[in-house]
């Protein structure tokens, strides 16, 4: 089963979440250490099978659509505590 890793990564200052894809758990490491560097904090990676993403657009912006989903319901959360 082919699988996404995603790392969620706060913005800075001003509260934003951005959610960035990996196809490899060494990718999604390496973009946490370069964030540590820079005092950004991230969670993750967390990892869910790619099928996941796909089937919720079917005409191929799988990317676009289902990250910017996922940033508005986590800024959404972010708001609520």
């Amino acid at each position: 089963m082919s699988k996404i890793h995603l790392v969620v990564q706060e913005g800075g200052s001003t509260g934003e979440v951005y959610v960035h894809p990996y196809n490899t758990l060494r990718q999604a490491h390496s973009y946490i250490k370069s964030c540590e560097k820079a005092s950004y904090r991230t969670v993750g990676p967390i990892t869910l099978p790619k099928a996941l993403a796909k089937a919720l657009v079917a005409d191929g912006t799988v990317e676009v659509e289902f990250y910017r989903m996922l940033e508005e319901t986590l800024r959404a959360v972010a708001q609520l505590g």
